[in-house]
């Protein structure tokens, strides 16, 4: 599966097919789509733009709920994966899960991840012994 995150039309039919029946903790279209921006805004703070691509990015809807809360609850799970243009969704699943589901995480790979390391540490010197 590769859907471009704003394709609004194979999206649905994604999650359709994914989240079936199931519609109180589950990820709509609007959902998905709304995470291109905060997804940019966490890579912008890591990368320079022209090193996005190949970055993936996990979701797991439903979000927090009470601790009292005593159900199982089914969520759907959404595996992203950064293009040259765009986010694109690599994965969905359904999930049945107790308590909090996971928030919003970026996965780099290791070229990325030096980068980043090399562009954080422009930031600060190292004071000498």
């Amino acid at each position: 599966m590769k859907i471009r995150i704003d394709d609004a039309q194979k999206l649905a039919t994604a999650l359709d097919a994914v989240n079936l029946k199931a519609d109180v903790h589950t990820a709509g279209i609007a959902e998905i789509m709304g995470l291109n921006e905060p997804l940019d805004k966490k890579l912008s703070a890591l990368l320079p733009k022209n090193a996005w691509k190949g970055s993936r990015a996990s979701y797991m809807s439903g979000g927090s709920v009470p601790s009292a809360y005593k159900y199982q609850r089914i969520i759907t799970m959404a595996t992203l994966e950064r293009g040259a243009g765009a986010w694109f969704v690599v994965g969905l699943c359904r999930l049945s899960i107790w308590g909090d589901a996971d928030a919003l995480s970026i996965s780099l790979t290791p070229a990325q991840r030096d980068a980043a390391v090399a562009r954080f540490s422009l930031r600060f010197t190292v004071q000498g012994a």
